[in-house]
């Protein structure tokens, strides 16, 4: 319902004679001609814009997002040739794409938007990687974060509403009878040993297509907890993403995607477009970890060291640093 009520609103705003158009037809060869011409941009940005020596393209990229762990959708969509069908002044953020369910209307409008050739749509918020790693690996795009900051953000943001059946789960991705008055009361700690690597699954099990990898079907079983899945997650980052960028580093992080592939720096690429709320942070705005008890998430914790040091490898490789930078965040007038 929402897509297509909002697509046609957003190519008539893309288009001012859009009325004309509708009448002749002429707006689907208008959008065709845009999409060939884009995608020959977007090719040559990458092309230019990458010197990794890599023998495939990272075309059509895949968008790995670890829930909690920031949203670069504004980055994917705005890249030369990616989303023809998205205005430059139109964010994946609330604004635009209907309130606080955001990314969910953008996955559900993407295949109408997006070239395929170019990004992948996801079919899911976070979708799980799994079997499909074979034909995704290479093309894996994402950012990561430490992951006790991750799990105490989830906690406070999703309101410990993900492991009980029935429960409101993120703008009702996975529909589950049950009472949710029957949900239990979790401590920070308690959710934290439930979502005990939680990226490791994402990124090693299954998901049924269109529903978030969340949720009480994967908590309840501690069979897959163990360090060889760790490991094998680990090397999934380091081998399988064409990117891996670092939340708690998000400034320096875009500027390497732009640097690696190209595109111009946006505002919108440095926006924080789903902030969660201030009470259980510190002045540094980290997340108080006491009432985690000294809880360390040992799995996801190997995940997140690999994610650290193919970035700061790539940092290196490609130069970037706050000094050389500066022209990508003056461009998106970040100061």
């Amino acid at each position: 319902m929402f897509r297509s009520l909002w697509l046609p609103a957003l190519l008539c705003a893309c288009l001012p004679s859009c009325g004309a158009l509708e009448q002749s037809g002429e707006h689907v060869d208008l959008l065709q001609r845009a999409l060939i011409l884009d995608k020959d941009a977007g090719a040559g940005a990458l092309a230019t814009g990458s010197n990794s020596g890599r023998t495939l393209s990272p075309l059509p990229m895949t968008w790995f997002h670890a829930t909690q762990s920031g949203s670069i959708a504004n980055m994917l969509v705005h890249m030369p040739g990616f989303c023809p069908g998205v205005p430059l002044n139109v964010s994946v953020g609330k604004d635009d794409f209907g309130g606080s369910c955001y990314l969910k209307h953008f996955i559900e409008a993407c295949p109408g938007l997006c070239d395929p050739t170019h990004f992948r749509c996801p079919p899911s918020l976070a979708e799980c990687v799994g079997s499909r790693y074979a034909e995704q690996k290479g093309h894996l795009v994402g950012m990561f974060r430490q992951p006790e900051q991750r799990v105490l953000s989830e906690y406070y943001d999703y309101n410990q509403e993900l492991f009980f059946p029935g429960a409101p789960l993120l703008c009702n991705y996975t529909q589950n009878p049950g009472d949710p008055e029957d949900s239990p009361n979790f401590s920070a700690l308690e959710y934290a040993q439930k979502a005990r690597g939680e990226v490791v699954y994402q990124l090693l099990g299954e998901c049924s297509p269109g529903d978030h990898m969340l949720g009480n079907k994967w908590a309840s079983s501690d069979d897959w907890r163990t360090q060889s899945n760790a490991e094998e997650a680990a090397r999934r980052v380091r081998e399988g993403f064409a990117f891996v960028g670092i939340m708690e580093e998000w400034n320096l992080s875009i500027c390497l995607f732009h640097k690696m592939f190209g595109g111009p720096c946006r505002a919108a690429d440095f926006a924080n477009e789903h902030p969660t709320p201030n009470a259980n942070k510190t002045a540094e705005g980290l997340y108080d970890t006491a009432p985690l008890q000294g809880f360390h998430d040992d799995l996801d914790g190997m995940v997140y060291q690999q994610a650290l040091q193919s970035f700061r490898q790539n940092l290196l490789k490609y130069n970037v640093s706050i000094e050389s930078c500066q022209s990508c965040f003056a461009e998106a007038k970040v100061v």
